[in-house]
């Protein structure tokens, strides 16, 4: 192990903690991709959006003895009152700290989300549970942009039950405005794949299918995030809470009798192999007119980190008449309307799209988006 000066720590309790040389338990605390980090302060800064994560490294060490499994395990960190811990985040994949005006840590890195770094950075791969000779702490914040420079301190309690704080090793953070987020691009795509073969009847239409001349048709539209995404999530375009919904819907004159049907689909990221659909699609209201239509739909051609695809089905076979009145009535009024994608990137802006099918009474309404509602 390489050769570290001792660290002195604070003790917290009103007695004296003696210990020998041997038993002193001694610490040393870096900010990862900070070139200061080594310095005597310890400075970093980082993006307050809940994503972004600090790495503060922990190393701990007696000289004649170990640091044992309890005392790892008791490693925290303390707002500047030296009193107040920061909350940890659950370990999940990935963490996310979703309440305004907080600081958090976490025990696990994320390989989706930046990690906070200055000039030079480096990124760690390290887990908290992953050596005996120091964790890692990762930190979230939510605070606001215009929250001054904030201290933390890093707290252990030792094997007789005594808690000292690293006094003399502040950590001071401070938060910075996160790049603007990027403008989105929606482009149409030649007409049933992306590795179509046009026919001889249909040369000239690579971007909108003729649909009046075709019944059963497929277009696909391309939805290109610069930089890419972490995650995407979808949500009706009225209603304010993100739910499953996956597709719009809309029959050539919502009406009862009317057998041309057109569906979108989503297509998230490049290894899936199939269509997605908005699930209430295969409910066994709806199964009577739409059956296995949308089963298993191939994904056709690759995408990129950086890219969904909106992809558009027009039917000449999913009867209107087939289903119950009630149902018809809800999925007529409710899918017909458009879909907000929520797109979140590295640096934790979230980017929102609207999509939806162009107003009705235009020429192919029924299966060219638009960017927003009509």
């Amino acid at each position: 192990m390489e050769n570290v000066s001792p660290t002195p720590l604070h003790n917290t309790s009103a007695e004296a903690h003696l210990l020998t040389d041997a038993q002193t338990l001694n610490c040393e605390i870096t900010l990862d991709g900070f070139p200061s980090a080594n310095a005597s302060e310890r400075r970093g800064s980082m993006y307050a959006n809940g994503a972004q994560q600090l790495a503060i490294r922990v190393k701990l060490w007696r000289a004649g003895g170990v640091v044992s499994p309890e005392e790892w395990d008791s490693l925290t960190l303390l707002h500047s009152d030296k009193e107040t811990k920061v909350d940890v985040l659950p370990i999940q994949e990935p963490p996310l700290l979703e309440v305004s005006g907080k600081w958090a840590c976490t025990p696990i890195r994320s390989a989706v989300y930046e990690q906070a770094h200055d000039a030079s950075p480096l990124v760690n791969a390290e887990e908290y549970s992953n050596a005996w000779t120091y964790r890692v702490l990762y930190l979230h914040s939510t605070v606001a942009e215009t929250t001054g420079a904030t201290d933390f301190y890093v707290c252990v309690t030792d094997v007789d039950g005594k808690k000292h704080i690293m006094t003399n090793q502040s950590i001071t953070i401070s938060i910075t405005r996160r790049p603007s987020p990027p403008e989105i691009t929606i482009t149409s795509k030649n007409i049933a794949g992306f590795d179509y073969t046009l026919r001889n009847d249909e040369v000239g239409y690579t971007e909108t299918y003729k649909y009046d001349y075709n019944l059963t048709t497929t277009e696909y539209f391309i939805v290109h995030v610069p930089g890419g995404f972490t995650t995407c999530n979808v949500k009706e375009h009225h209603d304010s809470s993100l739910i499953k919904r996956g597709s719009i819907v809309r029959f050539e004159r919502d009406d009862a009798g009317e057998r041309l049907c057109t569906v979108t689909g989503l297509i998230r990221h490049k290894n899936q192999e199939h269509i997605t659909f908005d699930e209430r699609l295969y409910g066994s209201d709806l199964s009577p007119a739409f059956g296995d239509r949308l089963s298993k739909l191939p994904v056709h051609g690759p995408l990129d980190d950086h890219t969904i695809v909106i992809s558009v089905h027009r039917f000449d076979d999913i009867f209107a008449h087939l289903i119950e009145k009630e149902a018809r009535e809800t999925l007529f009024s409710s899918m017909g309307e458009g879909l907000t994608m929520i797109f979140r990137n590295q640096q934790g802006n979230e980017i929102e799209q609207t999509i939806s099918f162009v107003a009705k009474g235009q020429n192919y309404h029924r299966n060219v988006i638009s960017e927003s509602m009509p």
